[in-house]
């Protein structure tokens, strides 16, 4: 669960690449926005916060409402203006509400919030607030600093931002699932001039 990963964040070996990555970033650069995409219980964006140069705008995004719970929780405890959350997904759909299919129940969050812990690829069904993603990315003005972790809809969302940001100031960190996301992810980086580097989590 979060007390989990919080203890593997101090060892050093959670994510170990990318937690080093995101906030070297975070205290070597000012940005005027800095997103946790995908916030699951915030961990990246109160990095982020605790870590920051400059007064950047932070926002956590996460569409599970169970998780999204949690999330608020955490800000609290993290002294956070939990206005910084917001309950939604991000898709190329139009509609204000979109059918989601997630991995963690009710039960699970309350409890180990692992997740890895639920082996069923159905998932559970839930309806969440939906932001269009061309919407999103034309609402992003000056400098930002963004964590995608979307489950596998993160190409829609790269391709997104990186049009917008194609001559400004853009750095994403992006959790890829597969090579086929991987190698779309390449080609558009190179579409709008950006570099693109693998982060090694071990060592």
């Amino acid at each position: 669960g979060d007390d989990l990963i919080v203890n593997e964040i101090k060892k050093g070996t959670w994510e170990k690449g990318s937690v080093y990555f995101w906030t070297k970033i975070c205290t070597s650069f000012k940005f005027d926005n800095i997103y946790d995409i995908g916030a699951y219980s915030g961990i990246y964006g109160i990095l982020a916060h605790h870590s920051r140069r400059g007064s950047p705008k932070i926002r956590f995004i996460e569409a599970n409402p169970f998780v999204y719970n949690r999330l608020v929780i955490n800000l609290r405890l993290n002294k956070i203006n939990t206005i910084s959350a917001k309950w939604t997904a991000i898709s190329e759909l139009l509609d204000s509400t979109i059918e989601l299919s997630c991995r963690l129940s009710p039960s699970e969050i309350s409890t180990a919030s692992r997740a890895d812990s639920v082996h069923n690829d159905e998932g559970y069904k839930v309806v969440c607030p939906n932001d269009n993603i061309e919407h999103f990315c034309m609402a992003m003005k000056g400098t930002m600093l963004t964590k995608i972790d979307i489950e596998g809809a993160e190409v829609e969302l790269v391709n997104g931002l990186l049009r917008q940001y194609e001559n400004s100031t853009l750095v994403c960190l992006v959790e890829i699932l597969t090579e086929k996301n991987f190698k779309k992810i390449v080609k558009i980086a190179s579409k709008y001039g950006f570099s693109l580097f693998s982060i090694n989590e071990k060592d």
